[in-house]
């Protein structure tokens, strides 16, 4: 059994000092609606971990954990690269957080490079009126309501033959970044 065609079933963007500075724009496509969670910024209470090194992507990275938004996170900083910025959330640190996950490791972020776009890709946004405008909490409880299955009918599948075939129901599994 294989998967014809890619479907995004989730898609989302985060967008730092967004709409205005000070604010963050989260934004997803869930069940064939886009969702826009405003928020203030918010930068985590860091504790750096003395004696823990690495090197990511070629730059000396040194460690700090913190509990942010429901979760123990640790993350990978490089002080060579003096801005106060990484994936997702997690800011903060006096360097660029190469690498970050949870105590658990269900989220993973990881850096592969580093390029300089200098202005060659424009932000791209669902315009305010075509979103709908929710806190990340009701978000969450969106996503609970509804486990995806409908989404199941807008995916082809097709055996190793090209035949189409209809998949079997499955249970979609929600885990949020933020409890």
């Amino acid at each position: 059994l294989r998967k014809a065609e890619p479907v995004k079933c989730m898609d989302f963007e985060f967008l730092k000092n967004y709409p205005k500075n000070g604010q963050t724009l989260f934004q997803e496509s869930w069940a064939l609606r886009t969702y826009h969670c405003i928020e203030k910024s918010e930068t985590p209470d860091w504790q750096l971990i003395p004696d823990s090194t690495t090197t990511i992507i070629g730059y000396h990275c040194q460690l700090a954990k913190t509990n942010f938004k429901g979760r123990t996170w640790l993350a990978w900083y490089a002080e060579d690269i003096p801005v106060s910025e990484g994936p997702w959330k997690l800011c903060g640190l006096p360097g660029l957080i190469l690498r970050a996950y949870d105590a658990q490791q269900q989220f993973y972020l990881n850096a592969i490079g580093l390029e300089d776009l200098k202005g060659k890709e424009a932000l791209k946004y669902a315009k305010p009126e075509e979103a709908e405008k929710v806190s990340q909490s009701d978000l969450t409880k969106i996503k609970l309501r509804d486990d995806g299955s409908e989404m199941l009918r807008y995916e082809k599948w097709t055996d190793e033959n090209g035949k189409p075939i209809k998949p079997k129901a499955r249970k979609r599994v929600f885990n949020p970044i933020e409890r």
